[in-house]
């Protein structure tokens, strides 16, 4: 392929004066990561994306609450990703919802403020997998073949949960993780999720932070719709040095619409 026929992607920033007209950027990568010295304004250059481009950007901000229960509360795949996204059951104008309200100033915390989206964000990708695997069950009993179609293997070989266990296992390779009883389930890697190896693995509310921390981010971006640029406030969060580079092109949500690493 020809570097001229690399695709574009297009990207707004703010000027240096701060001016209300942003500035056009355009690069052939759709990962951008942006590197700063604490409180250089990495954080409130993700909330100005987020804020001026509601329906496009999710943000996922560092200021997360990682906390799992135990049995995730399902929903219908609508009302859990607007959970995650707007903090409510349906769809608003922007992202304010999400995060702590400050009476003091009668507004929401939107830079300083802790988020607790992550039990929405599993119930999304729970909700995706079964109306994924419905499709696929749909699709095998009313075939007439007596081979299953290709695009119906392809099909299970891609639902969210095997999407997810695949990128979590390449961030962690002694774990596996899969969709158990109305949560995520972990397991040593070398096994297999089954009604006689339950027993030896633990429930997703028991991973550790660095666990949590990179589930969290792949539950979203499996999620979100198509094209939606991802903002990621710190993906490094909780993960040990030794992962971090192997973890970071995919804790950029590769393959999608421009993400910002902030």
């Amino acid at each position: 392929m020809c570097l001229n026929d690399l695709p574009k992607y297009h990207y707004y920033l703010p000027n240096q004066d701060v001016d209300p007209e942003e500035e056009r950027h355009e690069t052939e990568v759709n990962s951008v990561v942006l590197i700063g010295a604490n409180g250089s304004g990495k954080t409130r250059l993700g909330e100005w994306l987020e804020r001026k481009y509601p329906q496009e950007v999710q943000r996922i901000s560092s200021l997360r609450n990682l906390s799992l229960p135990r049995e995730i509360k399902l929903s219908s795949f609508n009302v859990a990703i607007n959970q995650m996204m707007y903090g409510r059951d349906t769809a608003r104008s922007d992202h304010s919802s999400l995060y702590e309200f400050e009476r003091s100033v009668l507004r929401h915390k939107t830079v300083t403020g802790s988020v607790s989206n992550f039990e929405p964000s599993v119930s999304a990708i729970i909700a995706k997998d079964n109306d994924a695997n419905r499709l696929i069950s749909r699709e095998v009993t009313n075939t007439v073949n007596s081979a299953l179609e290709h695009t119906t293997v392809n099909k299970a070989q891609t639902c969210p949960e095997v999407r997810m266990r695949a990128l979590f296992s390449s961030v962690f390779p002694h774990r596996s993780i899969f969709i158990h009883e109305n949560t995520v389930y972990a397991m040593d890697s070398e096994k297999t999720l089954s009604p006689e190896t339950a027993a030896e693995g633990y429930n997703g509310c028991d991973l550790s932070d660095g666990e949590r921390a990179a589930l969290y981010v792949i539950a979203q971006a499996l999620c979100l719709p198509p094209n939606m640029i991802i903002v990621v406030d710190e993906p490094e969060l909780h993960l040990h040095r030794s992962v971090i580079k192997p973890a970071l092109p995919f804790l950029v949500c590769k393959g999608r619409a421009p993400s910002f690493v902030v």
